[in-house]
């Protein structure tokens, strides 16, 4: 977790990096990135965060509030746009200051 912006206090926002080991298979597109917020409502399901597939096994998520509680994993998708089955779930708090 961390802050990205501007550099004085009132214009960053809170930040979670996210990277992973790439998926090694030859025919890999890319990965979706799924965030479930586990401050928020109980009906906030896992949601895919991009809709374009991310290239590299690395993703900043900017839309995250200060203070609260994410779960995230992550699919790879083949280049005929089949999914893997979802990584392990890994949990991270967005900073607050």
């Amino acid at each position: 977790p961390g802050f990205a912006g501007a550099t004085n206090d009132s214009a960053q926002k809170p930040t979670i990096d996210l990277s992973w080991e790439p998926d090694m298979e030859p025919r890999v597109a890319g990965y979706r990135i799924y965030r479930h917020d586990l401050d928020g409502d109980a009906t906030n399901a896992w949601q895919q965060l991009n809709s374009v597939l991310v290239p590299s096994a690395t993703y900043r998520d900017l839309s995250v509030m200060a203070g609260r509680r994410y779960a995230y994993r992550v699919t790879a998708v083949s280049d005929a746009g089949n999914g893997s089955a979802p990584s392990e779930e890994v949990v991270e708090t967005a900073p607050t200051q």
